[in-house]
C-alpha cells in the first residue's frame, strides 16, 4: 500500500513542473504514467525529498524517479509534450523542427527556472481516464481514492479553486488549457466563456490570454477541424502576437 499520509498531502499540494512566475502556463487534466504502485511510491518519495514543491523541475524531478530517457541527448520527443514545445518555440520566434524540439525539451522544457510551467488540474498520474482502469482503490486506504468518480468529485472544486488563485497571484500572460472535454473546468478557472467555435478558442480575462485546446494526443473528431498539431501551431502564433504586445508594455513603462 502507498503511504496515505504522504499520498493525501501530494494530492493536495502538487501541481506539476515548471516556472510559475513565467509568463505562459500549460493546464492539462492529469499526467500520464501511474501504471504500477512501484511508479506511484517513487514518484511520492521524489517529492518529499525534493521539498514537497508546489512545482518542480521537470528533468530533476524525473532523475529521481529513474526516467533520465526523456532528457538525455538522442531523448524520444514525448507526445504530449512535443505539442507544448512546438506552440512555446514559434510563440519565441524560435525554429520548429523534431530536433528543435527535442533539444527544447532535453535543455529547457518546464524548468524551475524557465519559460514556462506545466501543470495538472487533477493530481494523480493515470494509465487512462476510464473508470475500470482506476488503481489507486488498490493502493489507498483513502476514501477520495475509493473510484475515479469519488476522486474527482473531491478534487476537480480544490484544484479549480487553487489554480484561479494561482493565476490571481501569478497573473501570466497566457494560459494554455488542453483537452476539450474538460472545457466547462476551464471556463471555471478562467471565468471565459469559450463556446463551441472552432478550435483553438480563445478569450482574454484582464491581462491574461486563455486558449483552449484538444490534447495533443488526441484523435480526429467530428467537431474537430484543425488537427491537434495544427491548433498548438496556431496558438503558437497568436502566443508571438501577446509576446509582442507584453514587450511593447514593458517597453513603455
Amino acid at each position: 500500500m502507498l503511504d496515505d499520509t504522504l499520498l493525501a498531502q501530494y494530492t493536495k499540494s502538487f501541481f506539476g513542473y515548471g516556472n510559475i512566475k513565467a509568463r505562459l502556463w500549460f493546464v492539462g487534466m492529469e499526467e500520464g504514467g501511474g501504471g504500477t504502485i512501484d511508479e506511484v511510491a517513487a514518484r511520492l518519495a521524489a517529492w518529499d525529498q525534493r521539498g514537497r514543491p508546489l512545482v518542480d523541475d521537470v528533468a530533476e524531478f524525473h532523475h529521481a524517479i529513474g526516467q533520465r530517457h526523456w532528457f538525455e541527448p538522442g531523448a524520444p520527443t514525448q507526445s504530449t509534450w512535443r505539442q507544448l514545445i512546438r506552440a512555446t518555440l514559434l510563440a519565441n520566434e524560435l525554429p520548429v523542427s523534431l530536433e528543435a524540439i527535442r533539444d527544447y525539451q532535453v535543455q529547457r522544457f518546464a524548468r524551475l527556472g524557465g519559460d514556462v510551467a506545466s501543470l495538472e488540474l487533477l493530481p494523480l498520474p493515470s494509465t487512462s481516464t476510464r473508470p475500470e482502469h482506476w488503481r489507486y482503490a488498490e493502493w489507498s486506504a483513502l476514501e477520495t481514492l475509493a473510484s475515479r468518480d469519488s476522486y474527482r468529485q473531491h478534487f476537480l472544486p480544490l484544484r479549480i479553486a487553487r489554480l484561479q488563485e494561482l493565476i490571481s497571484n501569478e497573473r501570466p500572460s497566457a494560459v494554455v488549457f488542453y483537452g476539450v472535454t474538460y472545457q466547462a473546468h476551464w471556463e471555471a478557472i478562467s471565468g471565459a466563456k469559450f463556446g463551441a467555435s472552432e478550435l483553438p478558442r480563445a478569450e482574454s480575462v484582464g491581462s491574461t490570454s486563455f486558449f483552449v485546446l484538444p490534447h495533443p494526443t488526441a484523435g480526429p473528431s467530428r467537431a474537430q477541424v484543425k488537427r491537434p498539431q495544427e491548433c498548438f501551431e496556431s496558438v503558437g502564433l497568436a502566443l508571438r502576437e501577446v509576446n509582442l504586445r507584453w514587450r511593447a508594455a514593458v517597453h513603455e513603462s
